[in-house]
């Protein structure tokens, strides 16, 4: 069975982990906030993995809009999603925050640092299970 996956991450590495791990289902990977948004805007997700800091930065604002937290805001105020929503971001005030504010709208979402998430990510039945 293929699975839509959406994926927002800048690290070029963990993109490689992503695509080694996952391209047997249809994934698309994002490198920026707005692209992901554009590709929730077009496309409906069964999974979706948001990292919060993009552009080679760390420890960024949540405030700033190239950020994981700019996609959490869009889809508070605009998507009707049932999508698993998995943060792997390592900021974890950050990802804390967009956990919360998803669950605050009744969303589902899970955090899971990206340096525990990939020993999942290589077990096939991770995503067959989720």
């Amino acid at each position: 069975m293929t699975i839509k996956i959406l994926v927002l991450e800048d690290d070029p590495k963990r993109i490689e982990t992503f695509r080694s791990t996952l391209g047997q289902h249809d994934l698309v990977v994002t490198t920026e906030a707005a692209d992901a948004i554009k590709a929730l805007q077009e496309n409906v997700f069964d999974i979706i993995f948001l990292d919060h800091d993009l552009g080679g930065e760390a420890f960024v604002a949540i405030e700033d809009k190239n950020t994981g937290s700019e996609v959490v805001r869009w889809i508070c105020n605009n998507a009707n999603l049932s999508s698993q929503i998995i943060i792997h971001s390592l900021n974890a005030p950050a990802a804390l925050n967009m956990k919360c504010k998803l669950e605050k709208v009744g969303l589902v979402a899970e955090r899971i640092p990206f340096t525990s998430l990939v020993e999942q990510l290589y077990d096939p039945r991770f995503i067959s299970e989720s």
